[in-house]
């Protein structure tokens, strides 16, 4: 099973084009937020299901805060991140994380990528597509195979 993970588009449709040529290949997009509403325009150009949560700047916004869901047979959090102030400090989402016994924990929010483990739990944040800090833009890429997880952080 093949995840991409992308976050903070802020309707960058250049990014995005290019974020496609990246992800074509996978087999499940998720969208952290920060415009869920970019999903209308990915899903143009991409064939796959999408898993999306709204973000700090999804007014109006009809999509879920978080999501929990069974994806390639973990149990992935999916949130925008600004809920649990990831900004100061990952601590509120990691208690969260293991509150619902997650796999894989990814949010966005700070638009900088990072992945870590704490205990056998990845935490990544994909970077943003439309609007990088520190950096390129980027998204995360998840493979899961049987009990493996790898990951990566691409530029786009």
């Amino acid at each position: 099973m093949k995840i991409a993970v992308l976050s903070d588009t802020h309707g960058n449709k250049s990014m995005m084009s290019r974020a496609v040529e990246k992800i074509q290949h996978c087999d499940v997009v998720i969208h952290l937020g920060d415009n869920d509403r970019d999903v209308e325009y990915l899903r143009r150009y991409i064939e796959l299901p999408f898993h999306v949560v709204r973000g700090n700047c999804d007014f109006g916004s009809k999509a879920p805060n978080e999501l929990l869901q069974h994806v390639g047979g973990k149990k992935i959090l999916m949130t925008h991140g600004h809920k649990y102030n990831v900004k100061y400090s990952l601590m509120r989402l990691i208690y969260r994380g293991e509150e619902a016994d997650a796999d894989i924990i990814l949010f966005g929010h700070t638009h900088a990528p990072m992945k870590e483990y704490n205990q056998n739990t990845l935490i990544m944040n994909p970077g943003s597509v439309g609007n990088p800090r520190m950096g390129p833009a980027t998204i995360g890429l998840i493979e899961i195979k049987g009990e493996v997880i790898q990951s990566s952080i691409v530029e786009i």
